[in-house]
């Protein structure tokens, strides 16, 4: 069933007129939309979306703010290739920032690995690219040549949680995890559900293993307090094949 969503061209009069309660951050430039040698012009649009978006607790109606992060403000001060991205170092900020203010409760839901229907660029995610291969008909293709570990949860799971936490009172940091897969039991999890084949490149022992996911207790313990229980692989992989433009 379709939905109509009201898009509002930023106002900050207009904003304030509407005196929200609970205010949820996601704007944010991901590092695929920075171009070749513009490096300044994206990290100035990101500390501008942040500005905007931090300020908005400082209204008199808000109540509660959330953060969306990502797992790359941890990466910050490591050797991993984008610890010294704009994108880094700006979602280590917001974070900072969003953490140590006590004027409204906020949450940091901090994103490692999602999955779900709404992916604007399948080919980008494993996850989604490997449900949309399998859609097609197959085979779903594994490129990497080393061990690559992720944990996924769905995107809109994790956003309600969160939201949930901090419509109650909450306040804090809460990672992302879900189920460890390696990105080649992934693939062939998917092609076993969605009726499809697997093409995998081996996996060689001399490509340092990609190791992208968090160990928080934090999300299973929100997920107790709130009697919720969260989606399994399985039921992930079939929520995203189900929502997926290409199963028509």
């Amino acid at each position: 069933r379709s939905r109509q969503v009201l898009v509002q061209a930023w106002d900050d009069e207009y904003v304030a007129s509407w005196q929200p309660t609970l205010v949820v951050h996601l704007a944010c430039l991901t590092p695929d939309r920075m171009q070749p040698g513009g490096e300044a012009e994206f990290a100035a649009t990101n500390a501008s979306l942040s500005e905007r978006g931090l300020a908005l607790r400082a209204l008199s109606s808000v109540r509660g703010f959330l953060l969306a992060s990502s797992g790359a403000a941890t990466l910050v001060g490591t050797e991993a290739p984008l610890a010294a991205h704009p994108y880094a170092l700006q979602r280590r900020r917001d974070e900072e920032s969003t953490l140590h203010s006590e004027a409204v409760p906020s949450v940091v839901a901090r994103a490692w690995s999602v999955s779900g229907p709404y992916c604007t660029r399948p080919e980008a995610i494993a996850f989604s690219d490997f449900v949309h291969q399998a859609l097609r008909g197959g085979p779903v293709r594994v490129r990497a040549r080393g061990r690559v570990l992720r944990r996924y949860v769905d995107a809109g799971e994790f956003l309600a949680l969160t939201l949930n936490g901090l419509a109650a009172g909450r306040s804090g940091l809460v990672d992302s995890t879900g189920p460890l897969v390696e990105v080649r039991d992934l693939a062939a999890e998917v092609a076993r559900i969605l009726g499809a084949t697997v093409e995998a490149a081996p996996e060689s022992p001399d490509v340092r293993a990609d190791l992208y996911y968090s160990d928080s207790p934090a999300m299973a313990q929100w997920a107790a307090e709130q009697g919720v229980t969260l989606m399994d692989l399985e039921e992930q992989i079939r929520f995203t094949a189900r929502g997926s433009g290409d199963q028509t």
